[in-house]
């Protein structure tokens, strides 16, 4: 059995940010469909910024969705992975 570790999310989340994303790669970034939740706006511009320096970054809101998008939704991550594969190509064309 393994030990749970906590995670200090405000840090992770800040490391994240710092790194940033390589010119020219193509984000989509997932998002829960939680705008019932008091910090929801913020939540979701933290998500914008993490994906602003991709070539194209883009945030899709996936419905009828909690925290955990790919055990809710596999659909939406295979979509995301199709849309995602074309661009990677087109990328390594140039």
């Amino acid at each position: 059995m393994t030990e749970k570790q906590p995670i200090d999310w405000i840090a992770s989340f800040q490391e994240a940010v710092s790194v940033g994303v390589p010119k020219g790669v193509p984000v989509v970034a997932l998002v829960a469909d939680q705008q019932d939740l008091p910090d929801w706006e913020p939540w979701l511009a933290s998500q914008r910024k993490l994906v602003a320096g991709g070539a194209p970054g883009e945030v899709v809101l996936v419905e009828r969705s909690g925290h955990h998008i790919p055990r809710d939704r596999p659909d939406a991550v295979a979509e995301a992975i199709h849309r995602l594969l074309p661009r990677a190509s087109e990328e390594e064309k140039e």
